[in-house]
């Protein structure tokens, strides 16, 4: 299972150094059920990133939002953008790299494993609820 300490040390050490422009990951909704999507640009956010398993999306789609932008800006920042990526969403990013939407180097990819852990399937959730409304998840430790 993912340390999310770990986590969060190289997000702090790679926004520090100035490698990305930013991370995308997972942090904690209002709802206390399913995490939202983060975007961190300051260390002081990085406490933020979550990782249990209720991180279900996959976040790359924000990376190809992210090509939309740089295109529209006059002077873009040309930093990769680091995203949070479990393996099964990593073959996302293999078909834009593939297909040649992004390069390489336009990516930062933080590989996070979901053994031990899994991810939560909403769908499967709600079947065994029958009707009733979740409140929120608890983390096993």
């Amino acid at each position: 299972m993912v340390n999310v300490e770990d986590l969060r040390n190289e997000a702090k050490r790679i926004l520090k150094e100035e490698k990305v422009k930013y991370i995308i990951g997972y942090a904690k909704s209002q709802n206390g059920m399913m995490p939202t999507p983060a975007f961190i640009k300051e260390l002081k956010d990085v406490d933020r990133l979550i990782w249990d398993p209720t991180c279900i999306h996959n976040l790359v789609k924000f990376i190809v939002d992210e090509k939309g932008r740089k295109h529209r800006e006059k002077k873009p920042d040309e930093r990769p953008v680091g995203v949070v990526v479990k393996g099964c969403d990593s073959r996302a990013i293999i078909v834009l790299l593939q297909e040649k939407f992004i390069n390489r180097e336009d990516v930062y990819i933080l590989g996070v494993s979901c053994e031990n852990g899994g991810v939560i399937d909403e769908k499967k959730l709600a079947k065994k609820l029958k009707g009733k409304k979740r409140r929120k998840v608890l983390k096993n430790t």
